[in-house]
C-alpha cells in the first residue's frame, strides 16, 4: 500500500518517515516543497556539461557517424535506444559529447560514466542523477518527480532499476509532452556502460530498458543514445532477441577514421611546426611528409585517442618534433608502445634528480592510477608529504599519458585515458613498469593512516579537511586496515564517552593523541612499506586492540 494512499495536499516539513524499518528523510525548502537536490543527491560533474578536460569529435571528423545519429534521433521510428559500440579509444565518449551539444535543447539528462572516478562509476547513483536533470530541464517534470516521491518514499532504496527508470525518467519526461502538442522527443545519452564498477548491475539495467520498450504498444517518450565498447555482459543484453527489435546498432568499426584522423594529424601538427619554428630550423615543408601522415594514420589503427596520444609525445618539449616524431612512427603496436616510450623516457629525465624526487614520480603513477577519485596536484603533495611543486615538477615527462592542469594546482590530475590503467596493471603488458596493486594499496593506506593520525594533533586552522577526509574515506574502503581504523576509533568513542561523563577528560584527549601518534608506527615499517600488508602485521594489530580492550 502506497504510504500516503487516499491523502490529499501533502506537506512534509523536514520530517522522517518509516517505511518498512527504514527512515526516508525528506528535505523541504522554505516553502515545504521538496529539495529533491538533496533527496536525490546527483553526481556533479557526470554529465555533458561537466569540467574541462572534455572529449569531443575534431571539426571535421566523425561526419558520416554523426550524421547516422542525426537521422536516428530526427527519425528512429520505432526503435526509440541507439548503441554506439566500439573499442577502446575509438572516440564513443567524444561523439556522444558531440551530440549532446549539438542537441543541447533536447538534452533532457546525460550521464558520463568513468572507471575510478568514485560516484560516476556506480550505477546507483545513475537513474536519480538523470532524474534530477529531468527535473532542472522542464518544471512539468519537476512535479511529476515529487509526486511518486512523496507516493513511494521508498523509491531509491528499495525498489528495482526498472521501477526507478519508469518512475523517474519515463514517467517524468512523459509529463512534459502533452498528446495534444507535437514537438521532437528529447534525448538522454548514457556513456561508456562499460566502464560502470559493477557488470551484473549494469546487466539488469540494459535488460530493464529493452523490456520495458518492447511491450506492445509501448512509446518511450525520448530517444536514449548508449555508448560502450563491447563487452560480454553487455552484449549478451544487446543481442538478446527481445532487445533487438528496439535498438539501433551503430558501430564505429564500421565507419573508416582513416581520412578523418589523417586530418587531425595533419591540423595538429602543423600547429606544432608553426610554434616551434626554432626547432625546426633544418626541416623541410611539408611537416610531417605525406608518408609520415599515413604512416602514422596507420600506427593509431582507427583509434583517436593513440592519435591524439602520439601528437602528445611529439610534442614534448624534451626533444625536437622532428626526433620525436622518427620515434612515433615506430610505434606499430597501438598504445602500449607509446604508454612504453613516455613512461621510459619520463623516468631517465628524473634519473638526474635525487632519489627521493625519482620515488616521487613511480609513487604518484602508482597512487593516480589506483586511487577512487582523482586528486589535484596539490593534494596529491598532502597525501604524499611532498612539495606541491615536487609533484608537478615530477610529472612533468608524463604529459603526453596524463592530464596535468597547467595553471592550476587545485584541479584534478586524470588519466588521459582508462587504457593506461588496464596497461599498468598488466605484468604482461608492462612488464617492468607494472604496478603492485597489492604493495601500492598498502602504501596508499599507510600514507592515509599518516595524515588521519597527524591531523588529528593539528589545531582546525591548520587542517585541510578535506584531504583528511578523503583520506580517512580511502582508508574505510581498504579492508586490510580496518582493524587499524577500528582501533582508532574505538579510543575516539572511549574519549567521547568520558566527556560526557566527567569533567577532568582533557587529560584522556591528551593520553589518546599521544597513542595517535605512536600506533601507527607499529605497522609503518620499511618491510611493511615495499611489500604490502601481511599476516604479520595484522597479528600485531589486533593484540593492540585485545590488550587496550582488556585494559578497560
Amino acid at each position: 500500500m502506497s504510504a500516503f494512499q487516499n491523502a490529499n495536499n501533502i506537506t512534509i516539513h523536514d520530517g522522517t518517515i518509516n517505511v518498512a524499518g527504514r527512515d526516508i528523510i525528506f528535505n523541504t525548502d522554505t516553502t515545504g516543497k521538496l529539495d529533491l537536490h538533496k533527496l536525490l543527491s546527483p553526481v556533479s560533474g557526470a554529465s555533458y556539461t561537466r569540467p574541462e578536460p572534455v572529449a569531443r569529435c575534431y571539426p571535421g571528423t566523425r561526419l558520416k557517424v554523426i550524421a547516422e545519429i542525426d537521422k536516428w534521433i530526427t527519425d528512429g521510428g520505432d526503435r526509440p535506444i541507439l548503441w554506439l559500440n566500439g573499442p577502446a579509444g575509438s572516440g564513443k565518449s567524444a561523439v556522444s559529447q558531440t551530440i549532446a551539444e549539438r542537441y543541447a535543447p533536447r538534452i533532457a539528462a546525460s550521464f558520463f560514466f568513468l572507471r575510478g572516478a568514485g560516484l560516476r562509476s556506480q550505477i546507483q547513483k545513475l537513474i536519480p542523477t538523470l532524474a534530477y536533470q529531468v527535473s532542472v530541464y522542464n518544471p512539468a517534470a519537476n512535479e511529476s518527480i515529487i509526486e511518486v516521491l512523496k507516493n513511494e518514499p521508498d523509491l531509491l532504496h528499495g525498489q528495482s532499476i526498472q521501477h526507478q527508470f519508469q518512475e523517474l525518467l519515463i514517467t517524468p519526461i512523459r509529463a512534459t509532452r502533452p498528446r495534444w502538442i507535437k514537438k521532437p522527443k528529447p534525448v538522454v545519452v548514457i556513456d561508456a556502460l562499460d566502464e560502470c564498477n559493477d557488470k551484473q548491475s549494469m546487466a539488469t539495467f540494459i535488460e530493464a530498458m529493452t523490456t520495458i520498450c518492447s511491450n506492445p504498444g509501448f512509446r518511450l517518450p525520448f530517444r536514449l543514445l548508449l555508448t560502450s565498447r563491447v563487452e560480454e555482459h553487455i552484449q549478451e543484453q544487446f543481442n538478446n532477441p527481445v532487445a533487438q527489435s528496439v535498438i539501433n546498432y551503430l558501430s564505429l568499426q564500421s565507419f573508416n577514421a582513416t581520412d578523418d584522423i589523417e586530418l587531425y594529424l595533419e591540423t595538429q601538427l602543423s600547429a606544432v611546426y608553426t610554434t616551434k619554428k626554432h626547432l625546426m630550423i633544418d626541416v623541410s615543408l611539408p611537416w610531417p611528409s605525406y608518408s609520415d601522415l599515413r604512416q602514422l594514420s596507420k600506427n593509431a589503427a582507427g583509434s583517436f585517442i593513440i592519435a591524439s596520444t602520439l601528437v602528445g609525445f611529439i610534442k614534448k618539449k624534451m626533444d625536437t618534433p622532428q626526433n620525436k616524431l622518427e620515434i612515433a612512427l615506430n610505434m606499430t603496436n597501438g598504445l602500449d608502445p607509446v604508454y612504453k616510450q613516455v613512461i621510459r623516457e619520463a623516468l631517465k629525465e628524473n634519473k638526474a634528480l635525487e632519489q627521493r624526487e625519482l620515488q616521487i614520480l613511480e609513487l604518484v603513477l602508482a597512487v593516480i592510477v589506483i586511487l577512487e577519485k582523482p586528486l589535484s596536484i596539490s593534494a596529491l603533495g598532502k597525501l604524499l608529504n611532498v612539495k606541491a611543486s615536487s609533484v608537478a615538477y615530477a610529472l612533468l615527462g608524463l604529459q603526453a599519458i596524463l592530464l596535468i592542469p597547467e595553471n592550476d594546482h587545485d584541479e584534478p590530475v586524470q588519466l588521459f585515458h582508462t587504457s593506461l590503467r588496464d596497461y599498468l596493471c598488466a605484468k604482461e603488458r608492462s612488464r617492468e613498469f607494472c604496478i603492485n596493486l597489492q604493495q601500492n594499496h598498502a602504501a596508499l593506506a599507510i600514507k592515509c593512516l599518516q595524515v588521519v593520525v597527524d591531523y588529528t594533533t593539528k589545531e582546525n586552522g591548520l587542517k585541510d579537511i578535506a584531504i583528511d577526509s578523503y583520506a580517512l574515506i580511502t582508508l574505510k574502503a581498504d579492508k586490510n586496515c580496518m582493524k587499524i581504523i577500528d582501533l582508532i576509533q574505538w579510543q575516539w568513542d572511549k574519549v567521547e564517552k568520558k566527556k560526557s561523563k566527567e569533567n577532568s577528560w582533557e587529560y584522556e584527549e591528551k593520553l589518546l593523541r599521544e597513542k595517535m601518534k605512536t600506533t601507527p608506527n607499529i605497522f609503518i615499517s620499511q618491510n611493511y612499506y615495499r611489500s604490502g600488508l601481511n599476516v604479520d602485521h595484522f597479528h600485531v594489530s589486533q593484540k593492540i586492540s585485545s590488550k587496550n580492550k582488556g585494559q578497560q
